[in-house]
């Protein structure tokens, strides 16, 4: 997902909000392991709101 928001960061278009979402994605890469925790068993997604998305 950065190396995408980069690219569309090299565009140019949007540059701004694609800035805000970048460093937002930047901050959290840490917790946003989603394989590694569904590998581990782990629950993942937000309820509700993940399936409807």
């Amino acid at each position: 997902m950065i190396d995408a928001l980069r690219h569309l960061l090299r565009k140019g278009k949007g540059a701004d909000g694609i800035r805000k979402e970048l460093a937002c994605f930047r901050k959290n890469r840490r917790r946003m392991n989603c394989a590694d925790s569904a590998d581990a068993g782990d629950a993942i997604g937000l309820g509700a709101v993940e399936p409807a998305n």
